[in-house]
């Protein structure tokens, strides 16, 4: 059993593998994430040789449409799993609702976990909303700087923390090619979809 304490959801999520772990804290720090749930439910399904029953890893609120995803590794991927996968989306799909299978290969590009762990590493320390704001005008008044102008590497830095909590309410945009460093670009998010890269 893996735990993380998510940030969005102000409470501990129990994930059943490593991988699961990781959609997590992906989740967690996306901005355009509203709302998550771990094994959430039991879905019910027909197929030709009679019933079945499914549990999705995660429910997932986006946009307020709701998403059920299945986290594989690749490897575990047979027939059985996309055929399910297949079913479900239709079937779903007629209810409102998507149905999708992420694997490792999805979750593990680039550096968006490692990312995810930065950005969460700040931003679960308190900050009044006071230096929230202040941090928020200070970033409104430049263009595109790195995060050093914010303390990133500085231990206690309460401006660090207010960016790490604008970038996943999608306030502050990064740049996500590459680790997050002192070096990292931060600006101000003219719209949510900008800090959509960091998860």
């Amino acid at each position: 059993m893996f735990k993380t304490t998510s940030v969005k959801l102000g409470r501990v999520v129990q994930c059943e593998s490593a991988l699961e772990h990781e959609a997590a804290l992906l989740l967690d720090v996306s901005p355009v994430v509203q709302a998550f749930a771990e094994q959430p439910v039991r879905i019910h399904y027909t197929v030709e040789d009679g019933w079945r029953s499914h549990i999705p890893d995660f429910a997932v609120v986006v946009a307020d449409r709701l998403t059920f995803v299945e986290i594989k590794f690749e490897k575990d991927v047979d027939a059985e799993v996309r055929e399910r996968t297949r079913y479900l989306e239709g079937q779903l799909e007629a209810l409102g609702a998507d149905y999708c299978l992420l694997t490792d290969r999805h979750l593990r590009q680039g550096d968006y976990i490692q990312n995810a762990l930065r950005v969460l590493r700040r931003a679960r320390h308190a900050i009044s909303e006071v230096q929230l704001l202040a941090t928020l005008e200070k970033l409104r008044a430049v263009d595109r700087v790195p995060l050093a102008a914010f303390g990133w590497s500085v231990a206690d830095s309460q401006e660090a923390v207010g960016i790490a909590q604008l970038i996943m309410s999608g306030h502050a945009a990064i740049d996500t090619h590459g680790p997050l460093s002192d070096r990292t670009c931060v600006w101000l998010a003219r719209d949510t979809a900008c800090a959509v890269g960091v998860a």
